[in-house]
């Protein structure tokens, strides 16, 4: 049974164990005040209190949509068909690092993505997804399947805790599921990508799993495959919803990992050693055995878009 990973689908019903309900705007005065060092540590030894980074990401939110020049998820879904952009990248890193000082260090480059909407006169969050950031400017990684046909926002919430609008695709490949965006922000720490990780790769995994912000996860890298063009088998949603086949019009490539991720990680980095990002967290799939409801699961794959494929949206220097 294959999943993607993000919660866009449950968005459509407002499932209220996903979503964070705003203060009203007469309460936000007395909540506002907080500093996210406090509640979203950055030293890999504090704890994080993911109810408070919650409030605080829905107070910049609430005020954010109450503004001017955010760009609705459906504008942002108008601009998938883009296929090429510039990007300035960071140089591969080499040598092992200590796994508590890379996490501290991948942490400043890793965003939670988040969908607002708004219901019964209410806006509403979701720590829908994840992705990371490939340029200082502004430009970010996550999956295709993220971005819905809707009249929602957009939002990524960076290590510091503030959240930057969304505002661009630049790029994205549908039949591999990346995407490359662009957010409010100019100093940020970017990823470099490293190709050709080879199967037995020792990765380390950061994401938000059901909103657990920064959760970290190792394992190897299992599998190296490719599908062909045509029609993927029917996937099903966190609903259990049953969707029709999808089209594949190109060929595609993935890496299969072992470390954990589940729902909210889509387009979470998937780091080497040294801190590179060799792929990006995309779906898992249970092998089941038996018959509902003794049905058991005997492994889970999880697959990812390996670094090649996010390069390829990249224009090369020189290139028309």
């Amino acid at each position: 049974m294959r999943h993607s990973i993000s919660t866009l689908a449950a968005l459509a019903i407002c499932a209220a164990m996903c979503a964070l309900i705003l203060p009203a705007p007469d309460c936000q005065a007395k909540e506002d005040a907080g500093d996210p060092a406090k509640f979203l540590p950055d030293d890999g030894v504090g704890f994080i209190n993911d109810t408070a980074v919650g409030r605080h990401v829905g107070q910049q939110i609430n005020r954010l949509v109450k503004g001017d020049g955010l760009t609705k998820c459906s504008d942002l879904f108008a601009q998938l068909d883009r296929t090429a952009c510039t990007v300035s990248l960071s140089p591969v890193k080499k040598g092992p690092r200590p796994l508590p000082e890379l996490y501290v260090e991948a942490c400043k480059s890793t965003v939670a993505i988040l969908i607002s909407q708004k219901h019964n006169g209410r806006w509403h969050i979701t720590f829908c997804a994840t992705g990371f950031v490939v340029s200082a400017d502004g430009v970010i990684a996550t999956n295709y399947h993220v971005i819905p046909d809707s009249d929602n926002y957009l939002f990524a919430m960076t290590s510091d805790g503030q959240v930057h609008p969304i505002q661009e695709v630049l790029a994205g490949n549908k039949s591999n599921d990346v995407v490359l965006c662009r957010i409010s922000s100019d100093a940020l720490q970017a990823f470099p990508l490293r190709e050709a990780a080879p199967v037995g790769s020792a990765i380390r995994v950061i994401s938000n799993p059901k909103g657990r912000v920064n959760s970290l996860s190792e394992g190897i890298i299992s599998r190296r495959y490719a599908r062909p063009r045509g029609k993927q088998p029917p996937q099903v949603d966190e609903g259990d919803e049953k969707k029709a086949p999808v089209e594949i019009r190109a060929a595609t490539r993935w890496v299969t990992v072992t470390a954990d991720f589940g729902r909210g990680s889509s387009g979470a980095p998937v780091l080497d050693r040294s801190g590179n990002v060799v792929a990006m967290a995309r779906s898992t799939d249970a092998v089941e055995v038996g018959v509902d409801p003794r049905k058991s699961v005997q492994m889970v794959f999880r697959d990812c878009v390996p670094a090649e494929v996010i390069l390829e949206l990249i224009e090369k220097p020189g290139k028309p």
